[in-house]
């Protein structure tokens, strides 16, 4: 079926049918209900971030703890002061989206359009991709412009002269963005290299490539170090102190990493390994280094996990992963199902189980499906609403009133409002107070009531809360509290503090997790 428009003919065939299908669901999927949840600390830091800088104020010093430059957070706060939380979560979407497309056409050049079509399903209806998807941080724009810059490089194989160093150009520059957005993307640099290398039948053929293989790189690596170069000298004690520091760490052990690795890739890891080695066995030429690239491209955020034993981040970092691996477990189910194809007139055992098999096929992909929407609806619901919270402050707080608060960002980006007094918001991740830094710091703010409001909920910073709760306890009262179901299943509550009147004492219960007020008579 072919459509006109003003004398432009368009092709309409049943695939372009299906990637439209599968794009739209995605995206009216995530955009119903980007009012989810409140947003999640790292949303509220980066778009508060953000909003400080448009103000030209720069209070946080963010770089030297963030893990990024300044990029993201001013897109977060710009899309902010228009469109909100839902504007910012659907920026998200896009970016996503926009990696799953080319993930999906890296699948078409190893594969075929088929292959194409199932690396599109397995990219958007990943959990991780889900959940990724909804959510506004920094590790969207830096997943979009490492698969733009994957792209180019890759594209740029198949091209000469000034159109190649072009693609090559514009390659490095989406990469510099990926890095600047979040530093982890430079795990990605070795396979944008290694793409660049030609494929070559042999010793003396890769030889006479140096000089262009040579011209090439430095096309490549010269405008990224250049620019990367610039920020690091213009950032220089900020950036030492975020690489010398321990911001991101949250160490853990092997089997909670290959957990999380299984858990999450399910069948795509199975699929990677095998195109592997079907590649090394059965393919030869440019479509045997392309498998090799993808397979070390999506291998390197997991040997950065494993190697610093760090799950931090690590669900996050796996999108990139599909990115790179979805193309191969496409390409390697597309060369099953051929083959099966081949010998079932051959084989009659083949043959009479030939609709069984891919029956079965067929449920597993929908059930992985149907998980992953599961454990999107459980991500969903992950962290403490603050709605209840909200409601309260905005109702009772005056204007010069100083929060103490677990993830202190959410409740002032929500209320937006606090750009003028950096002291205003204090958050128990780090305070500094009369000289006093940490746990001394809140103990002694505390005991001498300098916070109108303390919020903490056990979510972010339960040991610190533990420390800090009986000088809590001792100088101030709950006011307000709620309850919410992490992921429908455990309970948290939040709870609100103001300082006591002289009139009124605090009597413990015996778990020291519930409070009962009686006034002096």
């Amino acid at each position: 079926m072919e459509l006109s428009f003003n004398k432009v003919k368009f092709r309409i065939t049943k695939l372009k049918i299906a990637y439209l299908s599968l794009i739209s669901v995605f995206l009216l999927y995530l955009i119903k209900d980007m009012q989810f949840n409140t947003a999640f600390v790292d949303e509220a830091i980066y778009a508060t971030i953000g909003e400080e800088v448009l103000r030209k104020i720069y209070w946080e010093n963010a770089i030297s703890w963030m893990g990024g430059s300044y990029l993201y957070p001013v897109i977060s706060g710009f899309i902010n002061r228009y469109y909100g939380l839902e504007g910012i979560r659907m920026f998200s979407a896009l970016c996503v989206l926009t990696a799953g497309v080319l993930s999906a056409k890296l699948a078409r050049l190893l594969g075929g359009k088929y292959s194409s079509l199932a690396a599109l399903i397995f990219f958007l209806f990943s959990s991780l991709s889900l959940n990724l998807g909804q959510l506004g941080t920094y590790d969207t724009p830096s997943l979009m412009c490492m698969s733009i810059s994957f792209y180019c490089v890759i594209t740029s194989r198949y091209h000469i002269g000034k159109r190649k160093f072009l693609l090559l150009i514009l390659s490095s520059f989406f990469m510099t963005l990926a890095v600047l957005s979040k530093y982890v993307a430079i795990l990605f640099v070795p396979t944008i290299i290694l793409a660049i290398i030609p494929t070559v039948k042999n010793t003396t053929e890769f030889i006479k490539h140096i000089p262009k293989l040579t011209v090439y790189i430095l096309c490549w690596s010269l405008p990224f170090t250049a620019l990367v170069g610039w920020y690091v000298f213009v950032n220089y004690s900020q950036v030492i102190n975020f690489f010398e520091g321990d911001f991101f760490s949250e160490p853990s052990n092997l089997l909670t990493i290959f957990t999380t690795l299984i858990q999450s890739t399910n069948f795509i890891i199975i699929g990677a390994t095998t195109s592997l080695v079907y590649a090394l066995l059965k393919v030869k030429g440019e479509k045997k280094w392309l498998v090799i690239v993808l397979f070390i491209g999506g291998l390197a955020p997991i040997l950065y996990h494993l190697s610093s034993m760090n799950i931090r981040s690590f669900p996050k970092h796996l999108v990139f992963t599909l990115f790179y691996w979805v193309p191969l477990t496409g390409w390697i189910l597309n060369k099953i199902y051929t083959k099966l194809t081949q010998v079932s007139n051959s084989f009659t055992f083949i043959n009479n189980s030939y609709q069984l098999i891919w029956t079965t096929l067929f449920i597993l992909i929908i059930t992985n499906t149907w998980l992953s929407f599961a454990k999107h609806w459980q991500f969903q619901r992950s962290w403490p609403s603050s709605t209840a919270t909200l409601e309260y402050l905005r109702e009772h707080r005056k204007n010069d009133d100083k929060i103490f608060a677990e993830a202190a960002a959410i409740y002032k980006f929500h209320m937006f409002e606090g750009f003028e007094d950096p002291s205003a918001w204090p958050s128990t991740w780090h305070l500094e107070y009369k000289g006093k830094f940490g746990v001394d710091a809140m103990k002694m703010a505390i005991s001498e009531k300098a916070f109108d409001y303390i919020i903490l909920n056990d979510y972010f910073t339960s040991e610190i809360n533990r420390e800090i709760k009986p000088v809590i306890n001792e100088y101030y009262e709950v006011v307000a509290f709620d309850d919410y179901k992490l992921s429908g299943v455990h309970t948290i509550t939040t709870l609100v503090w103001q300082p006591k009147d002289d009139t009124n004492i605090l009597v413990l219960s015996e778990n020291n997790d519930w409070f009962s007020y009686f006034s002096k008579p």
